[in-house]
């Protein structure tokens, strides 16, 4: 299937972003039952949860997989995406929480039995790679592959590989035992956890969530929020120009007034 899915994005300031709609979650899950067969259980993982009459639901592995029919230059908001745009306007995620196309690994020993396989095959590749993590300076991983495992031992059906476009970055941000981490102009609480591999997302609550085991967890609240990666640099340089002439003006305005305040 093409990137053909298009939906006009809300403009925030200088960023965009929108909420998917029915017509996106029903071309991801058509395309999926296609590529990973209807009846396996790499698609039932993929749709648990979601909800394509009504446009709803939100869990890693589909908004991971929904990122392949995005138009170019748009993606499915990473953890510093949604950050901006609650910067912005925060009344945007009112009502929803969505995730993030990102996991955090924080050990190679899994911290609950259902993510072994999927953790010993990542563990792997990022071993390959020379990359490091710990409970202290985890690794966030965005842009994975989903791939069928038919092994029955798996219990999602599916594994996550690396590509040459996944992202990887040491994130202290997300070190166990830290309760804030900044989300907009604001300090959110942030739940974390000790050992193996956890999803990331953002409860309109108002707290950020690295804790849940369960990357396939979905609720009728759930949305996949669409960031505009390509818009977002121009557009901002923009704002950020016009602000700095603004302040320069400013400055200026301030000195000839103290100037004659002297004389």
């Amino acid at each position: 299937m093409g990137k053909s899915i298009k939906v006009e994005p809300q403009v925030i300031r200088g960023f965009e972003a929108f909420i998917a709609d029915a017509k996106l979650y029903k071309a991801v899950a058509e395309a999926s039952a296609e590529k990973l067969g209807k009846g396996s259980r790499a698609y039932q993982t993929l749709m648990n949860g979601i909800d394509t009459k009504n446009g709803t639901g939100s869990q890693f592995f589909f908004n991971t997989e929904t990122e392949l029919y995005l138009p170019e230059g748009q993606r499915v908001a990473r953890f510093d995406d949604l950050s901006k745009v609650y910067g912005a306007d925060s009344t945007f995620f009112d009502g929803i929480y969505t995730d993030t196309p990102e996991v955090v690994l924080r050990s190679n020993t899994s911290s609950w039995k259902n993510n072994t396989q999927i953790l010993e095959n990542l563990v792997s590749q990022v071993r390959e790679r020379g990359l490091e993590f710990s409970s202290d300076n985890p690794l966030v991983l965005s842009g994975l592959k989903l791939v069928r495992d038919d092994n029955k031992d798996n219990h999602y059906g599916i594994l996550l590989e690396m590509e040459d476009s996944t992202v990887a970055v040491n994130d202290s941000r997300f070190a166990y035992g830290t309760n804030k981490i900044g989300f907009g102009n604001q300090s959110k609480t942030l739940y974390t956890k000790e050992k193996g591999l956890s999803g990331v997302y953002f409860d309109w609550d108002g707290s950020v969530y690295s804790d849940d085991d369960g990357l396939q967890n979905s609720g009728d609240d759930g949305r996949v929020v669409v960031f505009n990666a390509e818009g977002v640099a121009s557009k901002n340089s923009e704002f950020e120009d016009i602000e700095q002439k603004y302040q320069t003006g400013l400055k200026e305005l301030r000195a000839k007034i103290d100037a004659k305040l002297v004389q």
